[in-house]
């Protein structure tokens, strides 16, 4: 609940900042290379001091206009959603647990809204998207035990249609995240 919390916390301070909002607008309406520069280096210190796997901008309609490694490709469905629902409810997002078409590692993403100013009333400008892999954090904190133990460990899992996904690695059987899927009839399993 407290990371959970932190990276939600990471994309608020993108939203209540209103000289990074300002800066958004004015190289939305005309990108300018010290603008962009700025932008970059926000950036990458979320990057280095957060942890972030990738930092995107991308504007109302969810086109990815600047990147730290220039992702060229559209947003991933779970994020367009997220996208969807983070703008209409005016605050930060969590993605669930995902894999990228292009191979990336399971990973979430949170997502930060961003409006601006037109007179007395904010319209969406468009969004700062921070990309978490899960492997670098959430996995090893799921996965560490107080005591060595030869059996013990902890799934993530989810409903996902009439089946269970394990969201994460199984500890004597790897390659399972988001990929090992057992049908809701096998009640014998732990995990459905």
């Amino acid at each position: 609940a407290g990371w959970r919390a932190e990276r939600l916390a990471s994309a608020a301070a993108f939203m209540d900042s209103p000289f990074f909002i300002e800066g958004v607008t004015r190289w939305m309406a005309s990108p300018r290379s010290e603008d962009t520069e700025k932008i970059l280096s926000r950036f990458r210190a979320d990057q280095k001091y957060s942890h972030y796997s990738e930092v995107w901008l991308v504007d109302a309609g969810g086109q990815v206009r600047l990147s730290l490694s220039s992702h060229p490709g559209p947003l991933h469905a779970e994020v367009a959603q997220a996208l969807a629902l983070a703008v209409r409810e005016r605050q930060p997002v969590l993605t669930d647990l995902h894999v990228g078409a292009d191979g990336q590692p399971p990973h979430l993403s949170a997502v930060a809204p961003l409006f601006a100013l037109n007179g007395e009333t904010t319209e969406p400008l468009g969004a700062v998207i921070l990309q978490i892999n899960a492997q670098q954090f959430l996995y090893p904190l799921i996965q560490s035990w107080p005591k060595p133990s030869p059996s013990a460990e902890t799934l993530l899992v989810r409903r996902d249609g009439e089946d269970v996904l394990f969201l994460n690695d199984l500890r004597h059987q790897k390659s399972t995240a988001l990929a090992l899927r057992i049908p809701l009839s096998r009640e014998e399993v732990p995990a459905v």
